[in-house]
């Protein structure tokens, strides 16, 4: 039982910290503004995937904490599923983050300047935090099902970001996706990569908790 109290101790630190530098980076852009592919100020900032994806796992790991600090006192390894099912969405939704800016947006910005100012908790710590942590929070599995929840974040924003670039045309389009009118083609790509990532992450917990937590 040593080791369940340590691995929810770990877990609980590295929510702490995501939620502190989550808030911390969404502060600054009220503050001084954003850098590199996200320079923009105030609530402008809420337009782009990186924030949202962080913001949603920086909420969802407020009550996840809450429940590890109760772990931690009494030795249990419990966390109601359904917070399980949403830090999951959250993490697949960071890694999205974390995934564009190495395979798709380091072709468009210098790669240093993705990584620049709270870029650096954004694109990198964070998802990585939010990884980690999801990877021993709990002992329970994400059923094969589940997995298709994973998706829902790009599908949500993807939806809202090409109404407000296509159709409304209020925002401008910032991650090119609508280049040659191949709006929708990129929107299936990314759900369709979104949820290979999602199942992948699935079968990942997996894995972590029967090589790994039990032995």
């Amino acid at each position: 039982m040593a080791r369940t109290r340590s691995l929810n101790f770990i877990a609980f630190v590295l929510n702490v910290l995501t939620i502190v530098l989550v808030a911390m980076s969404v502060v600054s852009f009220f503050i001084s503004g954003g850098t590199g592919n996200m320079e923009v100020y105030g609530v402008t900032c809420f337009r782009y995937f990186t924030i949202d994806s962080n913001i949603l796992v920086a909420l969802v790991s407020i009550p996840i904490m809450i429940f590890e600090i109760i772990n931690v006192i009494y030795d249990k390894n419990k966390i109601p599923r359904i917070f399980i099912i949403l830090k999951f969405i959250g993490t697949v939704a960071v890694m999205v983050t974390l995934l564009t800016v190495l395979l798709f947006l380091w072709n468009f910005y210098p790669f240093l300047l993705l990584f620049s100012g709270v870029s650096f908790y954004l694109h990198l710590i964070c998802p990585l935090f939010a990884l980690i942590s999801f990877l021993i929070e709990t002992q329970e599995e994400i059923k094969p099902k589940e997995f298709l929840f994973g998706g829902l974040s790009v599908l949500i924003y993807g939806i809202v970001y090409l109404t407000m670039v296509k159709f409304r045309g209020e925002w401008p389009d910032f991650y090119g996706f609508d280049t040659n009118g191949l709006e929708f083609v990129s929107l299936i790509v990314m759900i369709i990569l979104t949820l290979a990532l999602s199942f992948g992450l699935a079968k990942l917990h997996k894995l972590f908790k029967y090589k790994i937590v039990k032995y």
